[in-house]
């Protein structure tokens, strides 16, 4: 018998990898364990999701796709968020960068400024729970077709449906058919 939890990750779910704060050239472990808590309870008002923190030795600061393939198959999770955070006169600049775990395609990215140091991360969470949490429900292109009224326009839809279909197609022969067409 299989243990599919064992197996298949949460859709629902995100592994937050500690903070690269520029500052210091380091990890900041605190920072996203702070996210973490802040995010559990501000996604937890669209739904059942699980965010869970890595630990500081697990995450080598940089994310290829094999590391983030790794980390995420361990963590069970869907997605893992990256992120660095860096003091700008008197505020907190924060760059996140959300990343599907199976084929490292992003999701998500975003810059914040924000004022107070101290509840930044709790801030954080509330300012993208809503956009986390659209991502998560379901594939990108619909949430973002939701969202944006210009994709709306079946014809544009379908184009840029076509772009990001042809963008994949990596072979020399590929891109030849493309031009000619």
């Amino acid at each position: 018998e299989v243990d599919l939890y064992a197996v298949v990750p949460d859709a629902r779910s995100i592994a937050v990898a500690p903070f690269l704060d520029l500052d210091t050239a380091s990890n900041n472990s605190q920072f996203a364990q702070s996210f973490v808590a802040a995010a559990q309870t501000d996604l937890a008002q669209f739904g059942p999701a699980r965010v869970t923190a890595l630990a500081d030795h697990s995450w080598p600061g940089a994310g290829t796709i094999d590391t983030i393939r790794a980390l995420t198959n361990k963590a069970r999770t869907r997605t893992m968020l990256m992120g660095t955070v860096r003091r700008v006169d008197q505020k907190l600049s924060i760059s996140l960068h959300l990343v599907e775990g199976s084929s490292g395609e992003t999701l998500l990215q975003r810059r914040f400024f924000l004022d107070d140091v101290a509840t930044s991360p709790n801030e954080l969470a509330r300012l993208v729970a809503s956009e986390l949490s659209a991502i998560l429900d379901g594939d990108r292109r619909t949430q973002a077709t939701k969202l944006d009224p210009a994709l709306q326009n079946q014809t544009a839809n379908e184009y840029i449906q076509a772009g990001q279909s042809f963008a994949h197609h990596r072979s020399k022969a590929d891109r030849n058919h493309a031009l000619s067409v």
